[in-house]
């Protein structure tokens, strides 16, 4: 039941995460700059939270063009830490930021969230290979899917 629930957290995030992302910087670009401490905190903890997705895109591509990472590989579990860092950094700064009106606080402070969320699932379900401990049990269940 847990990891069901888990589970849909974590596609809601994957899918949803970018979309959000990607408004809050066009949203940045668009509007007036409103120049104080909050929304200098929430800037940085959108740019803290799109750092870790950017650093999760770059270790997939990695992996791909490496041909995986090994089980617990020591820098597959460095990547991990720096992107849950960057996304816990990106959190605690946009939760200082939401206390006053900014045109990213909200943005900001979804985004670390889902930064973290999608960071710790991908450490839970993936051990580098690309296929998640689910996907692997269904592999070794019925060969010819895979």
């Amino acid at each position: 039941m847990v990891s069901t629930i888990v589970s849909l957290l974590a596609t809601a995030a994957f899918l949803t995460l970018p979309i959000v992302m990607i408004w809050g910087w066009v949203r940045w670009i668009r509007r007036k700059k409103l120049v104080t401490v909050f929304s200098v905190l929430s800037l940085i903890g959108l740019a803290l939270s799109t750092a870790s997705e950017l650093l999760a895109i770059s270790m997939v591509v990695y992996a791909k063009v490496k041909g995986g990472f090994g089980y617990y590989d020591p820098s597959l579990m460095r990547i991990y830490a720096w992107g849950i860092l960057l996304s816990l950094g990106g959190l605690a700064l946009a939760a200082i930021g939401v206390w006053r009106q900014s045109s990213l606080r909200w943005h900001a402070l979804i985004c670390s969230i889902g930064a973290l969320c999608t960071g710790l699932c991908r450490r839970e379900m993936n051990d580098g290979t690309g296929q998640s401990e689910t996907m692997r049990k269904i592999v070794a269940r019925n060969p010819q899917n895979a």
